[in-house]
């Protein structure tokens, strides 16, 4: 069992390896969001199913004397839609930025572009 002493919220998840390893995770459900309750009345806690991590390779290193150490990234989806946001609405002010330097470059003015006479 993992536990996490941040106050419980059902959208922290956690997800075996590296987190550069599946940078899409935050879109699907971990593989141990059944397992996430409250404990100790505020915080987090996940069961780690020691079968579950073998679907997920580099995750976890078995020690001679049996046990497994476990990598694991604790992730707020919630911040991650936020990232996501920023990264397109990022993308619309640069392609905004881009026609306007297109424009400019090649010489065209307001009024050409936004005049309602038909060039054809």
């Amino acid at each position: 069992e993992i536990f996490f002493r941040e106050n419980y919220n059902r959208n922290w998840e956690i997800f075996p390896g590296s987190f550069f390893a599946h940078p899409l995770s935050f879109l699907s459900e971990g593989p141990f969001s059944e397992t996430h309750v409250v404990a100790e009345g505020f915080s987090n806690s996940w069961i780690v199913d020691p079968d579950t991590l073998k679907d997920f390779p580099g995750s976890y290193k078995e020690n001679q004397d049996g046990s497994i150490d476990i990598e694991l990234v604790v992730y707020f989806k919630s911040q991650m839609y936020f990232y996501s946001g920023l990264i397109m609405s990022s993308g619309v002010v640069l392609g905004y930025l881009g026609y306007i330097w297109y424009v400019r470059r090649k010489g065209m003015t307001s009024s050409v572009l936004f005049s309602k006479k038909s060039i054809i």
